[in-house]
């Protein structure tokens, strides 16, 4: 098993290059990493991968709406979703860890 996610991680960094290349939407979520807990983690992995610091508050961000073809804009009428930080995180992704706020669907959660 741990060959296995050793050669599939090494895969990853391997095909990600290629993959936004392609214009593949790529999603920050738990594959790399695996508690829920850890999707910034995930993003900052990706950098490493990588993908530019742009690129990784896109796959945290509204990557998941562009993917499924909904729009990530703020339009009137539009359920709020968005995650508020201190900081800009795309001057220092460490501040992907530390969300002010989280607000799912108009509630601040």
């Amino acid at each position: 098993g741990g060959r296995l996610l050793s050669e599939g991680l090494a895969n990853v960094e391997h095909l990600l290059p290629l993959a936004i290349e392609a214009g593949v939407h790529v999603l920050a979520g738990t594959d790399l990493i695996g508690a829920p807990a850890d999707v910034a983690d995930e993003a900052i992995r990706l950098h490493s991968a990588g993908m530019t610091v742009r690129q990784v508050v896109e796959s945290i961000g509204n990557a998941g709406f562009l993917a499924s073809g909904r729009s990530a804009d703020f339009a009137v009428g539009s359920p709020a979703n968005a995650v508020l930080f201190a900081d800009d995180p795309t001057a220092h992704l460490e501040v992907l860890r530390h969300p002010t706020a989280v607000i799912r669907e108009g509630r601040v959660l």
